[in-house]
């Protein structure tokens, strides 16, 4: 044989970076007859930071941006899903379980009502603090019965 002759079964270095590329490229494609599902525009608007904010409101919303735009680009039922999920957790099961669940609720509703409470009117202001409230209360009422 000759030494310029290749073995018909070895492949070259860009034969076999060709067949990775398309191994790739069809690991990411959906499958025949599912189309990807598309992402959620962002909502309109010129930015998610508030005007004229203080340095611990700027500090806060510019590092939340990013954690917005995630929660944002989920499915619209899964938050709603997460935390009536955490809440009958924290009602149902007593003891640590359930104070950490309240907790967790209370920490991610008491960070989305600081971030949105520049633009809520004293009516949605007021729902807020009521809801962090009754949070509040039956996480005590978990303790207390510990």
């Amino acid at each position: 044989m000759s030494p310029h002759r290749r073995h018909p079964n070895k492949t070259t270095p860009h034969q076999r970076q060709m067949q990775r590329r398309q191994a790739a490229s069809s690991r990411n494609r959906a499958p025949a007859g599912h189309r990807p599902t598309p992402r959620r525009p962002l909502p309109s608007g010129g930015s998610l930071l508030t005007p004229n904010a203080g340095p611990l409101r700027s500090a806060v919303e510019r590092r939340s941006a990013p954690l917005l735009i995630v929660m944002h680009q989920l499915p619209r039922l899964v938050l709603p899903v997460l935390m009536a999920v955490l809440f009958g957790i924290g009602v149902i099961v007593a003891g640590p379980v359930g104070v950490v669940a309240l907790a967790l609720l209370l920490v991610f509703l008491g960070w989305l009502s600081y971030l949105s409470w520049p633009v809520v009117d004293a009516r949605g202001r007021v729902i807020r603090l009521a809801l962090l409230g009754l949070l509040i209360g039956l996480m005590v009422m978990q303790i207390v019965e510990m």
